[in-house]
Order: structure tokens, then C-alpha cells, then sequence
């Protein structure tokens, strides 16, 4: 079940996505699948965009894939990968994108009909913005791993799908 998977998967990007992306070019593809590092509040940021591509180095537009293996998109993480990007366009001294400059697509590779294509707003920015610094006020609070601690106070998310590979299962009491 897995190989036949990974083969729609694989067999979907081919046949949607690699054209176009061949046609624009490796110049384009300003950051494929890539950790980066980002300071917010003091603290800071990995993130991994699948792909961010721009039709060239002075254009405004940008534009973020974020490419699912399962079947469900999530629009939550093209604003925190839009926030990334103005967040690094700050960190590197060079203009921020606005916004609205920014195309986000969410594209489920097993059920390419429930892609999630919208460009960024403020509020966008806004909302993810503050989910991740109520993150940081909840767990700014924890001890260092390895420490004890009141597992209770973790935050706990009612989006089981979200808890598959999370980096802090070790500190979490939620049932898989």
C-alpha cells in the first residue's frame, strides 16, 4: 500500500507539476525543500518550504508550494510560510514581500482536486503570527528536555493529524 502510494505520489508530481517547473528553470527556485532559520521574539524559527519560486530576481511575486503526500492540504502552514518569507527578507536587510505578493498553493499529490491555491493577506500573516507567539507563551514555560515537568500544561491540539511527527511528542501526555 505504501509503494502503490509513493508511486501516485511520485507519478502525480511528474505528470502536474515537474513540466512547469523544467520550463521556469532551477534560476527560479529560490528555496527547494530547505531548512532555514528565522528569529522571531526572541527565539527562533526552522522552517522547511518544499519550494519557493520567483519568475525573476527583481520580481515582487513570489510563490510557496507545499507539496502533501497525504490527502488533506493546510493553508496554517502556507501563511507560517509566508510569514517565513518576510521574516528572512527582514533578517537579510532586503525588502519584505508584501503579503499579497505571495501565492500560496497547498497541493495534496494522492487527491489533486482538494489543492488549496490563495494569495497571502495580512490577516493571514496576522492569525499564524499569533499562533505561533501563543506557542511560545505556552511553552517558553517548559523545562529543558531531560528536566521534570507538568506534562498538563503542554498544549494539546484537537488536529490528531498534527501530532504525527511532532519534535515534542517527549513532553506531550496526548494519546496517539
Amino acid at each position: 500500500a505504501l509503494i502503490d502510494r509513493a508511486k501516485s505520489c511520485l507519478r502525480n508530481f511528474c505528470v502536474d507539476h515537474l513540466p512547469r517547473l523544467l520550463s521556469l528553470g532551477a534560476d527560479h527556485w529560490d528555496r527547494i525543500d530547505e531548512m532555514d532559520a528565522v528569529p522571531y521574539r526572541g527565539f527562533t524559527l526552522f522552517l522547511v518550504p518544499d519550494l519557493v519560486l520567483r519568475e525573476t530576481e527583481e520580481a515582487t511575486d513570489w510563490e510557496i508550494i507545499d507539496w502533501k503526500t497525504g490527502a488533506w492540504p493546510d493553508a496554517e502552514q502556507l501563511s507560517a510560510y509566508a510569514l517565513y518569507l518576510v521574516l528572512r527578507a527582514r533578517r537579510d536587510r532586503r525588502q519584505e514581500p508584501a503579503p499579497e505578493r505571495i501565492l500560496g498553493q497547498s497541493i495534496p499529490l494522492l487527491d489533486t482536486s482538494r489543492v488549496i491555491k490563495k494569495w497571502m493577506t495580512t490577516a493571514d500573516l496576522e492569525s499564524v503570527r499569533q499562533t505561533i507567539n501563543h506557542d511560545i507563551d505556552t511553552l517558553s514555560p517548559l523545562r529543558p528536555a531531560g528536566e521534570a515537568y507538568d506534562r498538563s500544561v503542554f498544549p494539546k491540539t484537537e488536529k490528531k493529524e498534527r501530532c504525527r511527527g511532532c519534535l515534542y511528542k517527549t513532553h506531550c501526555d496526548q494519546e496517539d
